[in-house]
């Protein structure tokens, strides 16, 4: 029979390797569940993005609209003055005064539509970086849980391999035990 300390020891190794075991499928666990987080949370934030690209589309529509009316009261009020003076409003310096107005005015809306453009790209765009920085996490959840369990099974068969070394010594020096 083996000396009571090898058993001990045996005891404790297998012991030891089992909570070792334990711990790192536990820590690769832990790892996939945090990254499912960051995954989730990367998916809200794509989703976050690309409604504010939609709500940036829909305001610069407005602007634009807005832009243009506001042009065309400039307009107005324009003519109106110029009719008030006893001036010919279609003709001469006064239509092209009306006219400078209508330019400016559609090169702001032409500024507030692409300022609107390039500000729902950046969202659109945005949001394509967050869907691929949630098919990353879970990519790396599942190799977390795949890391964890290798490295406990990997544990688990040193700690055989260890008891199984720590047993023929026993046995050698004390003899094959008995049935």
């Amino acid at each position: 029979m083996a000396d009571p300390f090898t058993m001990a020891a045996v005891g404790l190794t297998v012991a030891g390797g089992a909570v070792k075991a334990y711990g790192e499928y536990s820590a690769g666990q832990s790892n996939a569940a945090m990254y499912r987080y960051r995954a989730r949370v990367a998916e809200i934030n794509s989703q976050i993005n690309r409604k504010n690209s939609d709500f940036t589309l829909d305001a610069t529509d407005t602007n634009v609209r807005r832009s243009g009316l506001t042009t065309g009261f400039t307009i107005g009020k324009q003519k109106t003055a110029q009719a008030a003076g006893g001036f010919d409003v279609n003709t001469g310096t006064n239509l092209a005064v009306r006219d400078s107005t209508r330019e400016i005015g559609r090169e702001d809306q032409a500024t507030i539509f692409k300022e609107g453009g390039r500000k729902a790209l950046a969202y659109r765009n945005k949001a394509v970086m967050d869907d691929e920085e949630s098919r990353m996490d879970m990519f790396a959840a599942s190799q977390s849980e795949r890391a964890g369990l290798i490295s406990s099974l990997g544990t688990l068969l040193g700690t055989a391999g260890s008891v199984s070394s720590k047993w023929m010594q026993a046995s050698q020096a004390y003899g094959s035990p008995s049935y």
